[in-house]
């Protein structure tokens, strides 16, 4: 493992005991109004107190938590926003459904990761605006095997709206947890995450 793969995974990691909601705040406060980039796309995209406060909100909350997800998980999951970001890949990009003539596109990013032995999905929405251009909006946190029936409807209804596969949703969640397999089952991959000292 070289030391770029090993700088990923640790700013991929969070503590598995989370984080409550003021020490998220503490840390999205040095974000705000700095540029972060996205690596794969090149993207540079900004949060304001407003997007601070949307993704930590009760809302969002129940929505990681409804995933089965604590609400100490998605707050430190929020306040790693840049690092998830920084190695996220595009899942979808579309024009506004409301046709807001300021919205240039929709953005769906997603980012693995890792708590414990546990990994999750950052399902991430970035809004490009003429005025702003790209601005984080909102985050939650998915189970990787919704993840990937999200994936296999898009690639259905809208293949052109995602450049992601089945294969390199599989390699993004390996990259920073290589105990991952995917059996397949009915001709369709699915994702089960080894954990450590499971029974058998």
């Amino acid at each position: 493992m070289n030391d770029l793969i090993r700088q990923k995974i640790a700013e991929l990691t969070i503590d598995e005991k989370g984080l409550e909601k003021n020490e998220a705040i503490k840390k999205l406060n040095k974000l705000i109004g700095i540029p972060l980039i996205n690596i794969a796309t090149e993207i540079i995209a900004f949060i304001s107190s407003t997007q601070r406060d949307k993704m930590i909100s009760n809302a969002a909350t129940r929505k990681s938590a409804k995933n089965g997800f604590t609400y100490r998980i998605h707050n430190a999951a929020a306040s790693r926003i840049d690092k998830l970001w920084k190695y996220a890949v595009l899942f979808e990009s579309r024009t506004d459904r409301n046709n807001d003539i300021n919205i240039r596109s929709i953005k769906r990013f997603i980012a693995p990761l890792k708590y414990g032995t546990k990994t999750a999905i950052a399902y991430i929405t970035a809004k490009e605006s003429k005025l702003n251009g790209h601005r984080i909006y909102s985050l939650e946190l998915e189970n990787i095997k919704a993840v990937e029936g999200m994936l296999e409807m898009l690639q259905e209804q809208s293949p052109a709206s995602t450049p992601l596969t089945i294969d390199s949703l599989r390699q993004l969640v390996e990259s920073v947890n290589p105990n991952c397999n995917f059996p397949v089952l009915n001709n369709r991959p699915q994702i089960v995450i080894i954990e450590e000292n499971q029974k058998t």
